[in-house]
């Protein structure tokens, strides 16, 4: 059963075409940039590792579109030492999705009520 569920749960991370590169790109050759956190809590269960993953690349993608650094570093288990100068950049998404329904309107918009109040011709 929970397997011919699966293919009904929607999706919540849904990662962002690659940009273009932009014409009038920052300046930031000075610095090294180091991704050290990249974590993502809220996603349903279709949200995988993989689509995680291209959310990451992504971003980095978009950083590199819009700025130009030294170096770029994956280093998520904040292992190496940076080069000075250095930007380093932790990323927290949550995707949690909330929904709040207002029944009374959603209601009226079914029932025939919209009709009695237009104006005749």
């Amino acid at each position: 059963m929970a397997a011919s569920l699966a293919g009904c749960v929607a999706r919540r991370l849904s990662p962002p075409p690659r940009p273009y590169l932009q014409p009038n790109r920052v300046d930031l050759r000075p610095f090294h940039l180091y991704l050290r956190e990249f974590t993502v809590t809220g996603g349903s269960t279709a949200d995988t590792a993989v689509r995680v993953e291209v959310l990451q690349d992504r971003f980095l993608d978009y950083l590199e579109s819009a700025a130009t650094f030294k170096s770029i570093t994956y280093d998520l288990e904040g292992s190496a030492t940076p080069i000075l100068p250095a930007v380093e950049v932790k990323v927290q998404i949550d995707v949690t999705q909330e929904t709040q329904r207002t029944y009374l309107l959603d209601a009226l918009n079914v029932l025939p009520v919209p009709r009695l109040l237009a104006p005749r011709a």
